[in-house]
């Protein structure tokens, strides 16, 4: 989880720190801004779903197991599903 927080925190913090200051050179309309950007918001990305895992992963060594369940106040049974035979027309 550790790991997962400084990826996270590399991404949002370190890159965006060097994204800025290529932006405030370069202007946002150049390669490296947009390189940048993009491996800032994969990073942060990367460390989120590290840090899930390694949750999901924990929950499971802990527990054994985990089980959720979603209940609603309204039954979907008699609901009338929305259907078309009709191809999608694009203008």
């Amino acid at each position: 989880m550790i790991l997962a927080g400084a990826i996270f925190i590399m991404g949002s913090v370190g890159v965006e720190m060097i994204t800025a200051k290529i932006a405030f050179i370069g202007g946002e309309e150049n390669w490296a801004y947009i390189i940048l950007m993009t491996i800032e918001e994969a990073m942060e990305m990367f460390g989120i779903a590290l840090f899930i895992y390694t949750l999901f992963l924990y929950i499971n060594i802990e527990f054994g197991s985990l089980k959720i369940t979603v209940k609603g106040n309204k039954s979907l049974k008699n609901e009338k599903k929305i259907t078309s035979t009709e191809p999608i027309k694009f203008h």
